[in-house]
C-alpha cells in the first residue's frame, strides 16, 4: 500500500538550496511541535473533568495533572466564594479543552492565556503543599513552552525558505 506524500514536501524542488530535505523535515518537526503543546492544553481539560468524575463517584483517586485551583477553596480555613468549586472545576475543565483545540492550531493568544492559567494553578499546587501535582505541573509547563516557541521558530524556518536563504 502506497503512503500518501508528506503535505509540507508537496511543492518542493528536491533539489533546489532553498528548500532542502533538511529544512523541509525540520520545518514539518516544528509545526508538529506546535499542535503538540495543544494536545497537551486539551489532555490538561480533559483530565480536570475526569477528576471531577472521580470526586463524584467518591473513588479515592486524582490525577494531579489536571487544574486544581479550585481545591483552594475547598480548603478549611479558605474564604467564601462567590462561585461553587464545581462550577469552576467545569468552567475551568471546559475553558482547557478549548484553549487546547484553539493552541493545536497554532493559536499564539491560546497558548499564551493557558501558559498564564497553568502557571497560576502550578503555584496553586504550591500553595496547597502537593509537591507531586507541582512536579508534573512544572513538567506540562515546560512542555507546552517548547511548543509556543516552536511557532515562532516555524515562522521563522518559512520566511527564510521564502527569502531563499537558510537558518541553523
Amino acid at each position: 500500500m502506497e503512503q500518501p506524500e508528506n503535505p509540507y514536501r508537496a511543492t518542493t524542488e528536491v533539489n533546489s538550496p532553498r528548500h532542502s530535505e533538511a529544512s523541509q523535515e525540520k520545518l514539518f518537526r516544528y509545526r508538529t511541535a506546535s499542535r503538540r503543546g495543544g494536545y497537551e492544553i486539551l489532555f490538561i481539560g480533559v483530565i480536570t473533568i475526569v477528576n471531577l468524575g472521580l470526586a463524584f463517584a467518591e473513588v479515592d483517586l486524582f490525577f494531579p495533572v489536571g487544574v486544581v485551583f479550585p481545591a483552594l477553596w475547598a480548603q478549611p480555613d479558605a474564604p467564601p466564594v462567590l462561585v461553587d468549586p464545581l462550577v469552576q472545576f467545569v468552567g475551568m475543565g471546559i475553558l482547557f479543552s478549548v484553549l487546547g483545540w484553539f493552541a493545536s492550531r497554532r493559536n499564539k493568544a491560546a497558548y499564551v492565556t493557558g501558559l498564564i492559567l497553568y502557571a497560576g494553578d502550578t503555584l496553586a499546587c504550591g500553595m496547597l503543599r502537593d509537591w507531586v501535582a507541582l512536579g508534573l505541573h512544572a513538567f506540562f509547563f515546560v512542555l507546552i513552552y517548547g511548543s509556543y516557541k516552536a511557532i515562532d521558530a516555524a515562522a521563522a524556518l518559512e520566511a527564510a525558505q521564502d527569502r531563499g536563504t537558510s537558518v541553523s
